[in-house]
């Protein structure tokens, strides 16, 4: 049994990014795996291996530039690496595991809420309810040249954007009922037009109308993901997370914990409290003190002067100490952990080593192939499945409803208004 208290269970993340998040982690893959990089087989692996060991769920990085050791990729060329679209990877690997989350970064400072409503939705509907949405905001110039359909926009543009973005993509998740497919052959309707619903966003920057191509997902409401390190972005993810990524360095945890509920308190959030999760980045080793020589020797390959540099707190230490330090984070009061394993064998050495210490410790409990396979709302200690936002509508309202799609729009009438539509 787990010794955390409250709503949810200790939680434990993997954050994988191609060879390792260090930039020269290419170089000491294992012999021939350099090619494997674009490979479904090299990710399934990984994930399969995270899966057997009882690891929540596996977050996949995504961005609209190449990535290096640099802004400028140019300047460290030798050292940029193979990245993979992550929601594509992310459905590759549904039906390929049975339990682990599967949470792809979607870039929706550039990338359209109903496209990403939608993938993700599918993700979700693919995995049997184990999809998540990281959301990802950039204020990034080379990314917005990469995507070449607007400049960079300031910070408060961008979270407003950002806080927009969400917002419209969850009512494109709840523009279907759950009761909205009906397949009645006797009528010939496929659909309850009246439980499909307009999202009917309107936006600063854009405007989305809807509804979602796709059938409300199992979850209903697939859990958000948020990175925040300013204030801008704790209020962010207060405003649409409901799990926030947080970075030990600078900022203690009993900060960043305090930083987090202020904004709660600062924007109004209602219902329930965000899940708060530390980002740690991991380069482990043995207890004969060799780890930190390794590291040394990893970073000597990175031309760069200052060599490899974070925005979280790196832990280059033995399992133990690291097994230590998570333990005291949740005694702090952290809902869970993401590592970021600098290198390739960094996810075995975690996976094998140091999540059975924290279960030794009653940090995590034990993996249980035979239990049922849990939603990954449910993992997160979230309500398993949040009631539809336009469905109470339906019990009050007989008919069509504002706000509904009505059934000669949805089922076409005939086919020359269907093809009116599409035109």
């Amino acid at each position: 049994m787990s010794r955390r208290q409250g709503p949810g269970r200790f939680t434990i993340g993997i954050a994988l990014q191609g060879a390792g998040w260090h930039p020269a982690a290419w170089t000491v893959l294992p012999r021939g795996d350099g090619t494997r990089l674009s490979e479904l087989g090299y990710w399934r692996d990984l994930v399969q291996h995270a899966e057997r060991a009882g690891i929540d769920y596996v977050t996949f990085e995504d961005a609209f530039q190449i990535e290096g050791s640099a802004p400028d990729w140019e300047a460290s060329r030798e050292l940029a690496e193979v990245s993979l679209d992550a929601t594509l990877l992310a459905a590759a690997l549904a039906p390929r595991t049975k339990r682990i989350g599967l949470v792809p970064t979607i870039g929706l400072t550039h990338a359209e809420p109903f496209h990403a409503a939608t993938s993700i939705q599918t993700l979700d509907h693919v995995s049997l309810g184990r999809a998540g949405l990281r959301a990802k905001l950039s204020a990034s110039a080379a990314e917005a040249a990469s995507f070449g359909r607007k400049s960079s926009l300031g910070l408060d543009a961008i979270f407003a954007e950002g806080t927009d973005s969400v917002e419209a993509i969850r009512r494109l998740w709840d523009s279907w009922e759950d009761d909205a497919v009906i397949r009645d052959p006797e009528t010939g309707r496929f659909i309850d037009a009246d439980r499909l619903h307009y999202a009917d966003f309107e936006g600063e920057h854009f405007s989305v109308k809807g509804p979602s191509i796709v059938p409300r997902s199992p979850q209903g409401q697939p859990p958000v993901f948020a990175l925040a390190q300013t204030e801008e972005s704790f209020d962010f993810a207060a405003r649409q997370a409901d799990v926030v990524f947080v970075t030990p360095g600078r900022s203690t945890v009993a900060e960043l914990v305090a930083a987090i509920r202020e904004a709660e308190q600062r924007v109004g959030r209602t219902g329930e409290p965000l899940r708060i999760v530390a980002d740690l980045e991991i380069f482990l080793g043995d207890e004969d003190g060799s780890t930190e020589e390794h590291f040394r020797a990893l970073d000597e390959r990175v031309r760069v002067d200052s060599g490899y540099r974070s925005d979280t707190r790196v832990v280059v230490r033995s399992n133990v100490t690291t097994a230590e330090l998570i333990a005291k984070y949740a005694d702090a009061g952290l809902d869970g952990v993401r590592v970021r394993p600098l290198t390739h064998g960094d996810v075995a050495e975690f996976v094998d080593r140091v999540r059975p210490m924290l279960e030794a410790r009653g940090i995590v409990a034990p993996p249980n192939p035979r239990e049922k396979s849990p939603s990954l709302r449910k993992t997160l200690g979230l309500v398993p499945r949040p009631a539809n936002r336009f469905a109470a509508s339906h019990a009050e309202r007989p008919g069509t409803r504002g706000g509904s799609v009505n059934s000669g729009s949805v089922n076409g009438g005939s086919a020359n208004a269907r093809k009116a539509q599409r035109a």
